[in-house]
């Protein structure tokens, strides 16, 4: 994965926190890292129809959706690319019914580094590729 280019689409209605998540990505070294920045979700699944990523972040809460319902919609829309949900929610149930939704991580906004972000990113995109991989060999 060091040699490739991780493209990320960020859907966070907040400008500080994408501000900020940009600025741990730009420290990390060992990975390189591309980020597209979206404030709705509307835009994020325009993105997700024009473009190749790698891997969604996405914000809960958003002008035009709310809730674990965003998960379902992304996932429907893009079942290859796997979803990390960052939140300002620490709440365990809803980080449960997130996962339950098809997210790989539940992050909470400000808990993290630029090393951890990295980490995570890495591991889910590991992990959905081979959740993909056995799905299509049971079908």
């Amino acid at each position: 994965m060091e040699n490739k280019i991780i493209n990320i689409l960020y859907v966070e209605d907040e400008i500080d926190h994408a501000i900020l998540i940009g600025e741990y990505i730009e420290e990390i070294k060992n990975v390189h890292y591309e980020m597209t920045h979206v404030q709705q979700l509307d835009e994020a699944l325009l993105e997700l129809d024009t473009e190749r990523y790698d891997i969604v972040m996405l914000d809960l809460s958003l002008p035009d959706k709310q809730g674990v319902d965003t998960i379902t919609t992304v996932c429907e829309r893009a079942p290859n690319i796997p979803v990390v949900v960052m939140t300002s929610l620490k709440d365990e149930s809803m980080a449960i019914r997130a996962l339950q939704r098809g997210a790989e991580e539940y992050l909470v906004k400000g808990e993290m580094n630029s090393h951890a972000l990295s980490r995570i990113l890495r591991y889910a995109i590991m992990r959905h590729k081979g959740r993909v991989e056995l799905q299509s060999l049971s079908c």
